[in-house]
């Protein structure tokens, strides 16, 4: 009889001492399946916000809307980026600029036949842009450009030199609004000067070589119904010159059309 009770007395034991041991492992198993959910959701975020995080060729086509939610990352120009001016309203601007310092040198340029054997320059390039949102329909966008020329035998061709213009000046009278800010409106009605660069650049671009890039005067229609793109266009070339505020649309041209592309995983397709 005692042996028996004593064997009883120790199972009790056993259970009371089991019991905790199992909850307790239970319990840190799942907050360490919750930590590395909530790791991986992070993760992810960081990595959408990183692809959202993205300096165009373009500049215009950037959007920086996301940036008025909470976000995990953080950039040195994020205050420049999207600076609110009415969350209600979903009124806010964005200010950007660009710099690019191109040194070129040549010996023997063009066989032989240049006045000097040899020919090194310097080229600069500074860009500004405001782009304001006044509401989910209406847009702004101002982009200020100045490209310099040092040292060059021959003085600046007329691609290396604009003291000072506007590269692009339009307003967007947007017709069909996106999903979201985030997303890029699905209909558009553009009036000013523009830059425009369609399919891989070879037909339409905006002469990013040279020190000078270079835009249009007119009107586009642009359409953005995923897979498809459809633009339509009546512009005049801007013609670019050495001074300032002197660049002025060539009205000895008329350059109009439509384009369209389609992008599936698959396939992309451009149509002039």
């Amino acid at each position: 009889m005692r042996r028996c009770a004593l064997k009883r007395a120790h199972s009790s034991r056993c259970g009371r001492i089991v019991g905790p041991l199992a909850f307790t492992c239970s319990f840190a198993i799942s907050r360490l399946a919750h930590a590395q959910a909530v790791d991986e959701t992070g993760s992810a975020r960081v990595a959408a916000e990183e692809r959202l995080r993205n300096f165009k060729l373009l500049r215009d086509q950037e959007n920086w809307a996301w940036l008025r939610r909470d976000h995990l990352t953080s950039d040195l120009w994020d205050g420049l980026k999207y600076l609110e001016i009415s969350h209600e309203e979903a009124i806010f601007v964005s200010i950007g600029g660009e710099t690019r310092q191109w040194v070129e040198s040549y010996r023997n340029e063009l066989w032989g036949k240049s006045p000097s054997a040899s020919n090194t320059y310097w080229l600069q390039r500074y860009m500004l842009h405001a782009d304001a949102h006044l509401t989910p329909y209406a847009r702004i966008f101002v982009q200020a450009k100045s490209g310099l020329e040092f040292g060059r035998v021959g003085g600046p061709r007329p691609v290396d030199k604009d003291v000072f213009d506007l590269n692009q000046a339009f307003s967007d009278a947007v017709v069909l609004p996106g999903a979201s800010l985030d997303t890029d409106p699905r209909a558009v009605i553009r009036i000013g000067r523009q830059e425009m660069s369609y399919g891989s650049g070879r037909f339409i671009d905006v002469r990013e070589g040279p020190n000078v890039r270079f835009g249009y005067d007119g009107a586009r229609l642009l359409t953005r119904f995923d897979p498809i793109r459809f633009d339509a266009f009546l512009v005049r070339p801007s013609l670019t010159k050495p001074g300032a505020l002197d660049d002025a649309a060539d009205v000895h041209q008329v350059f109009g059309g439509i384009w369209a592309t389609l992008d599936r995983p698959a396939l992309l397709a451009d149509a002039y």
